[in-house]
């Protein structure tokens, strides 16, 4: 598959969604929202279209008259899309790695309470089993559980 052909085939699907969305616009059946939308979205994507339209002429041009200028374009475009997907992999890595430690479960502690949407809450100050709000040490130990000692600083 070519770079033309691939720039004329999603032309070719974008022209159908156009089509589509023509159809919402008088279709009775639907909002007015829906329709409007439809109507606001309608001169972007027939822009974009005729834009992929156009390069693909260009690009199967360039292709007939110079197919190694353009063997080297789409190498270089997989060479790229490939390193945007190493260096995906790469901070996804780096972001589990920082996660899991002690700070990173704590981050992740954070971030769940945050979320939490808890109304009321009663704690019965006479029961043992109940943590102190105040003792972080023991917050921290629920929360995040329990961890190596920090290292001394005589070490």
């Amino acid at each position: 598959a070519s770079v033309a052909g691939n720039n004329a085939n999603q032309a070719t699907e974008l022209e159908r969604l156009v089509d589509a969305l023509r159809a919402w616009t008088l279709d009775p059946s639907l909002s007015a929202p829906i329709r409007d939308w439809a109507r606001s979205i309608l001169p972007s994507l027939e822009s974009v279209t005729a834009e992929l339209r156009a390069t693909a002429s260009s690009l199967e041009t360039l292709e007939q008259r110079r197919p190694l200028a353009i063997a080297v374009l789409a190498d270089s475009i997989a060479e790229g899309d490939l390193a945007i997907e190493k260096s995906k992999a790469l901070r996804d890595d780096l972001r589990n790695q920082a996660l899991d430690t002690t700070g990173g479960r704590i981050l992740l502690a954070l971030e769940a309470v945050k979320n939490l949407e808890i109304p009321e809450v009663i704690l019965n100050s006479d029961d043992p089993s109940v943590p102190m709000l105040l003792d972080m040490s023991r917050m921290t130990r629920l929360l995040v559980g329990e961890s190596p000692p920090p290292p001394s600083l005589t070490d």
